[in-house]
Formats: C-alpha cells, sequence, structure tokens
C-alpha cells in the first residue's frame, strides 16, 4: 500500500489515516499500529523541516508478510543524510547540555525493531520493519 504525501507538516492528518488504514486491513493490534503511527510520523516530519526547498512529495509504501511490517519512507528530492548514523540519544544527559535534535530518530528506532537508510544520490528512503508479536497480530 503506497501513497505520496505533499511536504507539509499539516499531512501528518492524512498520513495517520493511511496508516490506520491499513493496519485495519492486516488486522494489526493497537499497540502495533501505534508505533507505526508515531515512527514514520517522525521521519515524516524530519523530512519535511529539513529538506524544505524540495518541491517533491514524499511517499510511504507499506507492506507486511505477516510477521513483520515493513515501511518505506522516501524522499524523492533529498540531500545525503543518514538517519541511522545518528549516535543513541542519552535521555540521562541534562537539558541544558543536550545538543538539539535526534529525539524523533531515537524515537523511531525505540518503537521498531530495525531501521535502514538507502540514498541513489537525490532519493533518500528509510526503511523501518516492526516485527508482529502475538500480542500485535
Amino acid at each position: 500500500m503506497e501513497r505520496a504525501f505533499k511536504r507539509d507538516v499539516v499531512q501528518v492528518r492524512d498520513l495517520f489515516a493511511f496508516i490506520s488504514d491499513f493496519a485495519r486491513e492486516h488486522g494489526l493490534a493497537e499497540g502495533a499500529a501505534f508505533a507505526l503511527n508515531v515512527a514514520i510520523e517522525e521521519l515524516f516530519v524530519n523530512m519535511v523541516r529539513h529538506n524544505p526547498e524540495s518541491g517533491g512529495d514524499i511517499t510511504v509504501d507499506l507492506s507486511t508478510d505477516g510477521r513483520a511490517v515493513t515501511a518505506r519512507i522516501t524522499d524523492c528530492d533529498a540531500e545525503p543524510f543518514d538517519p541511522t548514523s545518528v549516535g543513541p540519544f542519552d535521555p540521562a544527559t541534562p537539558i541544558e547540555k543536550r545538543q538539539p535534535g535526534g529525539l524523533g530518530i531515537h524515537l523511531a528506532r525505540s518503537l521498531t525493531d530495525d531501521m535502514t537508510h538507502e540514498y541513489d544520490g537525490t532519493k533518500s528512503t528509510i526503511v523501518l520493519t516492526k516485527i508482529l508479536r502475538t500480542e500485535d497480530a
């Protein structure tokens, strides 16, 4: 199931509806749907905020084999940035010593089981995998 979204944070509402439709269609448990919503939304908003000059849409493709859900979030007009290279977020660091950024990537990582990144010169794709456990199916 694939859909393109305009590069605008207002699209998050439509993004949530898209993910909810997918979850309902594939019988995903509420916990799995919630994790996907938060992880995908965080990465989508990062793509919007950090590449505002692009006129291209952001595509989200969701699929499942019954054991896991794969989400491919693709920015078709992006500068190279690999979110998997961002170091771990340390919540124990006092707020006044924290550098801005990284929390959204941390959330996406912690709510899914795998995150990879592909870049082909202009197209940046983040691939998330969420393993469906018995309570998620």
